[in-house]
């Protein structure tokens, strides 16, 4: 898995306006530097919230953006030559996955969360 882009909107302390990291380089190391409070650990929570739906030791009331009461991300990325989107969301409640732009819906199969 290689994952191309992040993007997340109302996460923690970060606003309304969308942040995203495009990942171009397909053969390198990604360093996320700053000063404590910056948001550094913020990403990596973007992703796991995105991919699995929960975060540990955190609620999902406690994801959202205090101002705006709302969390908003989505993680695009390739594995075994297709290219997946999961978007997720909290208030209101989103999930959503596509396998090269199809949205993956298998009701009545396994649940699209497993």
């Amino acid at each position: 898995m290689k994952i191309e882009k992040i993007e997340w909107r109302n996460f923690g302390s970060y606003g309304n306006k969308i942040s995203s990291i495009q990942f171009n380089d397909r053969n390198s190391l990604i360093l996320v530097g700053g000063a404590n409070g910056n948001g550094k650990s913020l990403i990596s929570d973007v992703i796991i919230y995105t991919l699995y739906g929960k975060l540990d030791g955190k609620k999902l009331k406690d994801i959202p953006n205090r101002k705006n009461k709302s969390a908003w991300s989505k993680i695009t990325f390739t594995a075994n030559g297709n290219i997946y989107e999961v978007e997720r969301g909290l208030e209101p409640s989103i999930f959503e996955l596509y396998t090269n732009g199809t949205p993956y819906d298998k009701a009545g199969k396994v649940p699209v969360q497993d």
